[in-house]
């Protein structure tokens, strides 16, 4: 599965991509576009330790985003010796190197009053991960709002450890309105605090605002799962897909009917909608099981099916 790789996106489809979505005329967008644009870049694949020393260099970490994947890393750990003890004379790059994180994003629970195929995709991923000799580990928000919510059954009825991400103003906003912590899908105690901007709920690295969830999936060689989105989930999807990490994306409609961020047409454009805009350049491709609602940046992989066949 490959990792940080050599990457090229055509630079006309950034200026393009940017009359839909205003966040992409900011530094983070325009950092981006450096990286898969202005090169290509040279990334190394394997071990990860390589990719996330290349990271830090590329995308301008600072002391606090590295502290941030310092305390990631440590969960991991104990996520992995949690799932399969008895591995103590490993080392802490081996344990990490054994785990495989999915990264989620999507507002599953607004509006959607059967969760069940949503669910059912997030546990598939479980048993990909677990059929390819990984362990599973969830990273997401810790809302139970939104997919935070199917995460956490999942995990339970699976039993993948999960790790949380908050920015710190999200978390004093819990923390006020929400003291018993019951609209949270983790003890606060366990949530992994981001340094962010006031009145913000993005956890982005402090340079060049590079979201954490595409990033670590990107690192470490995980999966961005992306269960349509609103807005600020956009924006996490569209640098999962830009910087090349591992995204899926699902577009399923609501039970009104509504559609996602990226889906929503503009009659004024052409094409109509981000992710028509997104299959125009051949960026994303639908996925080859027979879903017309589910997307991949990435070839296809053998189905959990075809895998055991072999």
């Amino acid at each position: 599965m490959p990792g940080i790789s050599e990457i090229t996106l055509n630079p006309s489809f950034f200026d393009q991509l940017a009359t839909y979505h205003p966040l992409l005329e900011s530094e983070k967008y325009k950092a981006a576009k450096a990286v898969v644009c202005d090169g290509p870049q040279k990334y190394h694949k394997d071990p990860f330790f390589h990719r996330r020393s290349v990271a830090e260099l590329i995308f301008n970490l600072t002391n606090n985003d590295k502290k941030i994947l310092n305390l990631f890393e440590k969960k991991v750990i104990d996520a992995v010796n949690f799932s399969a003890p008895n591995q103590t004379f490993l080392t802490d790059d081996e344990l990490l190197s054994k785990a495989f994180p999915i990264c989620t994003v999507g507002f599953a629970g607004q509006g959607y009053e059967d969760t069940g195929p949503i669910e059912e995709r997030l546990r598939q991923q479980v048993v990909d991960a677990r059929l390819r000799g990984t362990i599973p580990v969830f990273v997401t928000g810790a809302d139970k709002n939104g997919i935070g919510g199917c995460v956490q059954r999942v995990a339970e009825s699976e039993g993948v450890k999960t790790i949380s991400l908050l920015s710190e103003f999200g978390l004093a906003d819990k923390q006020r309105n929400d003291p018993t912590g019951r609209g949270l899908i983790t003890e606060i105690e366990n949530i992994i605090p981001v340094p962010s901007e006031q009145d913000s709920w993005s956890t982005s690295t402090e340079e060049r605002g590079i979201e954490f969830l595409p990033l670590i999936a990107l690192i470490y060689s995980g999966v961005l799962h992306v269960e349509n989105c609103g807005s600020v989930g956009a924006d996490e999807c569209l640098q999962g897909i830009l910087l090349r990490a591992k995204t899926e994306l699902y577009t399923p409609p609501n039970a009104n009917g509504g559609k996602g961020y990226l889906e929503k047409e503009d009659p004024d454009k052409e094409p109509a909608s981000i992710l028509k805009l997104l299959e125009k350049y051949n960026i994303l491709k639908r996925k080859g099981d027979g879903r017309s609602y589910g997307w991949t940046n990435m070839p296809r992989e053998p189905s959990s099916l075809e895998s055991v066949g072999r």
